[in-house]
């Protein structure tokens, strides 16, 4: 996983919880079913109180539960479709990293472009400025007579349009801060999908592991 997607995934994070284990904390998201301590790498399904606080069940024990609850029958039951849902969830963050990728791809020829617009801009505004800085230093320090009149007209001429230039400058950032913007966003929403994908995958495969746990637990107990 890209740190791009841990980092929108630690925005998701809507609760936090300490690990029965060894206490270090778990972040949560709203719709999280399972999940895993990355520091102890304990594993837990994932409950609602009454009063709406997640409580966790470690794996271990719900094995235990099913040894003494759950005949081999039932246990070698699943929902209908619990792989090709898994299959269906990794088609899906593969579909959501190609889209974040050409997200970014737009992003970054845009802003290529963008400054291909403004750079001719800023650089003759600064080239104007600087001419017309220089006619009017030897306006006021140096000439007389014709050239004065002369330097003063190109200062004037250069005054102006530095002006223009400088005002295609601002109106160029300002249609690129938007441009940008709204490809920024894009890019955003394609991260927060992906970090979406991921998790209902991680999710899936845990209740996977949980459910072929608890068949080898029944097996073996019923031999």
């Amino acid at each position: 996983m890209s740190s791009a997607c841990r980092k929108v995934i630690a925005a998701m994070i809507s609760r936090s919880v300490r690990c029965p284990q060894c206490d270090a904390p778990i972040g949560l998201t709203v719709a999280q079913r399972h999940c895993e301590c990355v520091n102890c790498g304990s594993k837990f399904a994932v409950e609602l109180s009454a009063s709406q606080e997640p409580q966790l069940t470690s794996f271990e024990e719900l094995v235990a539960l099913g040894l003494g609850e759950i005949s081999l029958q039932v246990a070698e039951q699943r929902p209908a479709g619990l792989d090709a849902m898994i299959a269906e969830a990794e088609a899906v963050v593969e579909a959501k990293h190609a889209e974040l990728e050409a997200a970014k791809g737009a992003y970054k020829v845009r802003r290529a472009q963008v400054q291909e617009v403004i750079a001719p801009a800023q650089n003759s505004t600064y080239l104007t400025g600087i001419v017309a800085l220089g006619a009017w230093f030897l306006v006021w320090f140096v000439l007389e007579g014709a050239p004065w009149l002369l330097a003063l007209g190109v200062g004037l001429v250069c005054l102006l349009l530095s002006w223009a230039f400088h005002s295609k400058w601002l109106a160029a950032e300002s249609w690129a801060k938007g441009e940008l913007h709204r490809l920024r966003q894009a890019v955003e929403r394609s991260e927060s999908e992906l970090s979406d994908a991921y998790l209902q995958l991680q999710d899936r495969l845990l209740e996977r592991e949980l459910r072929q746990r608890v068949l080898a637990a029944v097996r073996v107990s019923d031999k």
